[in-house]
């Protein structure tokens, strides 16, 4: 997918109801409305790309995994980050366990 502004986004990811949308653009994770296709939020924190996405189970919070290895969680709705997570690891996926 290209975005506007001509770089590609390389991940992206449904809310397990489907009301909203995340994608990934380098740092940058972009948050719309299925619903209304607006842009929701813009969430930034990450100082390298992002490489995995995961919504929770009740779709409140995002998860996030960099290159570098900082996973974050995301409170969508206040539109904030909640925890950060750095290790030396490299993340390929993220998973939720409930």
């Amino acid at each position: 997918m290209l975005a506007p502004s001509g770089e590609y986004v390389c991940q992206c990811c449904f809310s397990n109801a489907g009301h909203q949308f995340a994608a990934v653009q380098g740092n940058v994770i972009h948050v719309y409305s299925t619903v209304t296709h607006e842009l929701l939020v813009n969430l930034k924190g990450h100082n390298n790309r992002v490489r995995a996405l995961v919504w929770t189970d009740n779709d409140l919070e995002l998860i996030s995994a960099g290159t570098d290895g900082a996973v974050y969680e995301w409170q969508v709705l206040s539109l904030s980050l909640s925890s950060l997570s750095l290790s030396l690891c490299v993340c390929v996926c993220v998973c939720v366990c409930v």
